[in-house]
C-alpha cells in the first residue's frame, strides 16, 4: 500500500456520496491524505446537480441514502450517460448488490462499513493512476 502523499497536483478527483457528515469528512480526510482529490456530497440528488460534464474518475458512494438511492443514483447515472464512472458502494447493511450491480463489467465494488482506508485504496487505485503513481 502507498504512503500517503501531500501537495500533490491532480487532474482526477472522487466523489463521496454519504449522508453522515462524520462519515464524509473521515473519508475525505483519509484520500487528501493520500493525494486524492475529494469533494463530498450529502445526498445523490446534490451529486446529480454537477451534470455529466463533471465526472469524477470514481464515486464512492453510501448504499441507504435519504431520497434517491444509491442504486437508484447508478440507475440514473447509467441512463445519462453511456459509460459512468466506477462505483465503489459501501453500506453498514446486510446483503449483496444486486444482480445487475453485481454484474456491471467490474465498475461497481462493494465495501461493508466499517472498513480500512486501505481496502477503499485499492478499489480506487485502478482509476486514480495519476493521483497514486510512486
Amino acid at each position: 500500500m502507498p504512503r500517503p502523499q501531500s501537495n500533490r497536483s491532480l487532474l482526477e478527483w472522487v466523489a463521496v456520496i454519504d449522508d453522515h457528515p462524520s462519515m464524509r469528512l473521515s473519508l475525505t480526510r483519509a484520500l487528501n491524505a493520500y493525494g486524492i482529490t475529494v469533494e463530498s456530497f450529502g445526498c445523490a440528488e446534490d451529486y446529480l446537480q454537477l451534470g455529466a460534464e463533471a465526472q469524477p474518475c470514481c464515486l464512492v458512494l453510501d448504499v441507504q441514502l435519504p431520497g434517491m438511492s444509491g442504486f437508484d443514483l447508478r440507475k440514473a447515472l447509467v441512463a445519462r450517460d453511456e459509460s459512468p464512472p466506477p462505483i465503489v458502494f459501501i453500506s453498514a447493511a446486510e446483503g449483496d448488490l444486486p444482480s445487475d450491480v453485481a454484474r456491471s463489467d467490474g465498475l461497481c465494488r462493494y465495501l461493508r462499513k466499517p472498513f480500512a482506508i486501505g481496502e477503499l485504496i485499492e478499489l480506487l487505485r485502478p482509476h486514480l493512476s495519476r493521483a497514486l503513481e510512486r
